[in-house]
């Protein structure tokens, strides 16, 4: 079963507790999601039988606002990586993870 970890920033503005808690029941909604690991604050780590990044990428990222969030999900084991809204320094996260996308 493919395992993803995230980390997250919900800007603290409107809406950012029902935002963040979003992430959180995506998870729950994929399908055959176990594992949640969520003790570092802004990261967890899961196990689903989504294969598709990007459509668990899209799933998580639905609650979000992408001019004042930013998500970066990794699926472990696999050079695949995608990375959603504000964040300054495309350069350096392209040279920590080859092959990220926006989404």
């Amino acid at each position: 079963m493919p395992k993803y970890w995230i980390s997250f920033r919900v800007a603290e503005v409107g809406n950012h507790q029902e935002r963040r808690d979003s992430i959180y029941d995506a998870i729950e909604t994929l399908p055959a999601s176990s594992n949640l690991w969520e003790e570092p604050t802004s990261f967890a780590a899961f196990a689903t039988s989504e294969n598709r990044i990007s459509a668990v990428a899209q799933k998580l990222t639905a609650g979000l606002d992408s001019e004042t969030d930013v998500l970066i999900i990794r699926k472990i084991d696999f050079k695949q990586t995608r990375v959603f809204g504000v964040y300054g320094d495309g350069e350096k996260l392209a040279s920590l993870f080859e092959g990220i996308e926006a989404i």
